[in-house]
């Protein structure tokens, strides 16, 4: 039950983090459209940290499970025979 329960937050935090990015980036073309960062500078700077911070972390979560999913596969079997000499 606690896997359960793990998996569908995880995937509910995924769902809603994804939801919060596109609208990010839909606001942020509307806003361009608008000519609204010609007059605020640093709206666009935080909206842009912004995305480029989210797709940073993104980057680097899949990076890291695909590191562990590569070694998971790489691993040797052990032998644990002995040798007859």
């Amino acid at each position: 039950m606690k896997n359960y329960s793990l998996t569908l937050s995880v995937i509910l935090a995924s769902l809603l983090m994804t939801v919060g990015f596109g609208w990010i980036v839909f606001d942020y073309f509307q806003d361009m459209k608008a000519g609204r960062y010609k007059q605020e500078p640093l709206v666009w700077v935080v909206e842009l940290g912004v995305m480029l911070g989210y797709c940073y972390l993104v980057y680097r979560l899949f990076q890291h499970r695909f590191i562990q999913v590569k070694q998971a596969k790489i691993q040797p079997a052990v032998n644990t025979r002995r040798s007859v000499r």
